[in-house]
């Protein structure tokens, strides 16, 4: 958020487009010249900044949301590590698509924002209420997974009628987070998982 509003500001300060600001442009993951200069850091800081004030609103009200549910569950370690993570691993599967479409194309790109790492969130809250499921109230259970899907059939909707959105970095950050907490989750106690609800 603070990433963003700098850039707003900058923007404004010098009678920039946001666009095109320096500060956006060392940030943005821009295709090809990522791969070929080697810049692959850009593969983390592109998920910090967003392409409108909507795009961020609605990034950090689903993170408010479910990233509080979620944080109470699991260590802060492991919530920090599955939305950084996937954030990454989800720009860097869109490169390596992009280069296999290299060669049947010479178009430029700049990809940016949290969604993928926000879909992880999704996913990490998704397993640990699957994974773990006898220490949720059925009804309680039920209502949270039905949410959920509601929100990422709504999401994949909106990514597969819009050809400006990355379906690719949404869904593999959908996945990796669900994998992690199922894989590795462990609640403390039974006391302590029911002391949240």
């Amino acid at each position: 958020f603070f990433i963003h509003f700098f850039l707003i500001l900058t923007a404004e300060l010098q009678k920039k487009d946001f666009f095109e600001t320096r500060m956006f442009n060392l940030l943005c993951l821009k295709l090809p010249e990522a791969i070929t200069q080697h810049e692959w850091w850009r593969l983390l800081s592109t998920t910090f900044i967003h392409g409108s004030n909507m795009h961020l609103v609605s990034n950090m009200l689903m993170l408010l949301i479910f990233g509080m549910l979620l944080e109470r569950r699991i260590r802060n370690k492991m919530f920090i590590t599955i939305y950084l993570c996937a954030g990454f691993l989800g720009m860097l599967v869109h490169v390596f698509l992009f280069q296999l479409q290299l060669g049947q194309t010479h178009a430029q790109m700049r990809i940016i924002g949290a969604s993928g790492s926000t879909m992880a969130v999704f996913g990490a809250y998704l397993g640990v209420l699957v994974r773990r499921n006898r220490y949720f109230p059925l009804e309680y259970r039920r209502r949270q997974i039905n949410i959920l899907f509601f929100i990422i059939l709504l999401q994949s909707a909106i990514d597969i009628s819009s050809p400006h959105i990355s379906f690719t970095a949404h869904i593999i950050g959908l996945v990796f987070g669900m994998f992690v907490t199922m894989t590795f989750y462990k609640p403390r106690t039974l006391k302590t998982e029911f002391l949240h609800d």
